[in-house]
């Protein structure tokens, strides 16, 4: 009896400390599983913190390259233009194009620019930023606070230059405060969150919800910190780079994070501090109900099964509600994310490209075949070399092209790529839809590129691509077109007809030739066209011969009192310049009117 009241004792000794080694198992791993998943929860709000500060910076730096672009097509209409930039014409030309932007831009002349140099008082920020713009450079001044204006403000300039020389600058005034409530109703998804403006050196320039830390240098405090950590000093090294980053600090038994996304301008940065938000919480509650559930394992062995189920189903739902989430915010935005495989020829998008393109999902496999049904014909050999480049010099690389929308049109898009560390086959990037951009430089460069009158190739634009047709093809015919007794037109009928008949020997001019030729008004009554790619001298004869017969069925028809003489030259014959053809071409004209005018001469 007495050994087995000793058996029993020992066995339910044995049994407890089975029971208690058994606890302090589970407990172990149930520690070590929850601190993995709150690392998990900690990376992942990272990840969505810095892609929160992207989306951010995106905004921003949509709003200035905008702006910085409206300024450079501005500028350069008005250096081309024959405008008197100080007319009321300008005035109200400037006044059309601001519209209702939100950032109007003006134009001062460079005599008042060169003035403000010579203020005792100007700041030698604000003298360099003069200076620069009166050499002919583009500038953006530092952000500054205005006491007139009672907020903070920079300013973005563009030289306007004509016959070489700075004759003003096309200026716009950014008012800060203004910029940064683009970010609002983004803020509003994080709570606690504070966004500044920082430059290069890591000082505040700008903070709208803290004005007192205006001044403060944010890398000065994190050098200063006694126990720094690889985290700190790898953020230091990504402000100074100017690279995106985030970085969480632990203290007083809670995580803040503190968000580094370049501006694009002036090396700036915009920098976000904010506290962690519930996943934090979760994370701790998940680990508590794991514990709770793997203790009561010991006295409800019947229930461990279910509850470890329980435990895995939550943490998965867990998990696949943050996935939702991301995949959600991501559609938020137009900015398509993808991941691509060189090796596999697969590439991963983010939700919404199945919104925004052609595509049936959001995964392309055998991509390098797929691509032509995406990529516009024209561009896929570049946007595949610029990936092969990414994976080739491991290096960000950049590219315009083409893409199919989900409405069958060909959409301008800017991809920016990137390598991933440590594997080369892998190229991560962002697409962003720049059809807006494109058609206003499009639309600015017509304008500048056009005769108003005959909506035939100004000057310069012809110049231009002359030159580049002869270096591309080598060969074809120079035309110059004169006409014959233009000043009795004007004269005897009024500048009302005389407009009348170049307007109409434009359209004549434009029908007769080929689309692909170049017909321009270069002066008064003078034209000129550059028939490329083409040696036959019978060609170009039948040509000018055809015209003067089109001329005089018009002069017969409408009673007009004038011709139109002709000079050809021959590209590489008779030069191989725009100046030799010019030059050449004029002489056969010249010839054409002192034989008698209605007719041509061709120098070959």
């Amino acid at each position: 009896m007495k050994d087995k009241l000793t058996y029993a004792k020992c066995k339910t000794t044995l049994f407890i400390l089975a029971v208690t080694a058994f606890c302090v198992l589970i407990y172990t791993i149930f520690i070590g599983y929850g601190t993995k998943i709150n690392e998990c929860f900690m990376k992942v709000e990272k990840e969505n913190l810095n892609e929160f500060g992207e989306s951010q910076s995106i905004k921003i730096r949509d709003v200035l390259v905008d702006m910085q672009e409206h300024l450079r097509s501005v500028a350069k209409f008005a250096g081309a233009s024959s405008f008197d930039l100080e007319s009321e014409e300008f005035g109200a030309f400037l006044a059309t194009i601001n519209g209702e932007k939100e950032i109007p831009v003006d134009y001062i002349p460079a005599r008042q620019w060169a003035k403000r140099v010579q203020q005792p008082d100007l700041k030698l920020e604000e003298q360099n930023f003069t200076a620069q713009l009166l050499q002919g450079e583009s500038a953006v001044s530092e952000l500054i606070y205005s006491p007139s204006r009672m907020g903070y403000y920079f300013s973005v300039g563009e030289p306007v230059i004509r016959n070489d020389e700075t004759i003003g600058v096309i200026r716009c005034s950014v008012n800060v405060e203004k910029l940064m409530e683009k970010l609002k109703r983004y803020s509003a998804m994080r709570e606690n969150m504070i966004c500044c403006i920082a430059d290069a050196q890591g000082t505040i320039l700008y903070c709208g919800e803290e004005k007192h830390w205006v001044g403060t240098n944010i890398l000065k405090i994190l050098r200063d910190i006694e126990q720094k950590t690889d985290e700190i000093e790898s953020y230091i090294q990504a402000v100074e780079e100017n690279r995106s980053i985030t970085l969480s600090v632990d203290f007083n038994s809670d995580t803040a994070f503190l968000t580094n996304i370049p501006m694009g301008i002036k090396g700036w940065n915009l920098m976000s501090f904010s506290g962690t938000n519930t996943m934090k919480d979760i994370s701790a509650q998940l680990l508590d109900d794991t514990i709770i559930m793997g203790l009561s394992l010991v006295g409800v062995t019947l229930l461990a099964g279910i509850l470890v189920g329980v435990i895995v189903w939550r943490g998965q739902r867990q998990i696949k509600l943050e996935q939702e989430r991301y995949a959600a915010l991501s559609n938020f935005t137009d900015t398509i994310l993808f991941e691509y495989n060189y090796r596999t020829d697969i590439l991963q998008l983010t939700q919404n490209a199945t919104k925004l393109l052609g595509l049936p999902n959001d995964s392309v496999k055998d991509f390098r075949g797929f691509s032509k049904g995406l990529i516009h014909p024209d561009d896929a050999e570049e946007a595949f070399e610029a990936i092969a480049a990414v994976r080739r010099e491991h290096k960000d690389t950049a590219v315009e092209l083409r893409l199919l929308d989900r409405n069958g049109k060909w959409v301008w898009s800017e991809c920016i790529m990137q390598p991933i560390r440590g594997n080369r086959d892998i190229v991560i990037g962002k697409v962003t839809d720049i059809s807006k951009r494109k058609d206003k430089e499009m639309n600015l460069l017509s304008l500048s590129s056009t005769d108003t009158l005959t909506g035939l190739m100004n000057r310069e634009a012809f110049v231009r691509q002359v030159k580049a047709l002869i270096e591309e093809k080598r060969n074809g015919f120079f035309f110059m077109i004169d006409v014959d007794n233009f000043k009795q037109i004007n004269d005897t009928k009024g500048h009302d007809a005389g407009d009348g008949c170049l307007a109409g020997i434009g359209r004549l001019l434009r029908q007769s030739f080929r689309d692909s030729d170049l017909v321009a008004r270069i002066g008064g009554d003078e034209f000129a066209v550059f028939m490329s790619d083409t040696s036959d001298y019978e060609n170009a004869r039948m040509k000018a011969e055809r015209l003067l017969y089109k001329m005089n069925q018009v002069r017969e028809e409408e009673g007009i009192e004038t011709s139109i003489s002709i000079g050809i030259a021959a590209c590489p014959a008779d030069g191989q310049s725009y100046q030799e053809l010019y030059r050449s071409a004029d002489h056969a004209m010249y010839l054409a009117k002192r034989e008698g005018k209605n007719r041509f001469v061709c120098r070959g």
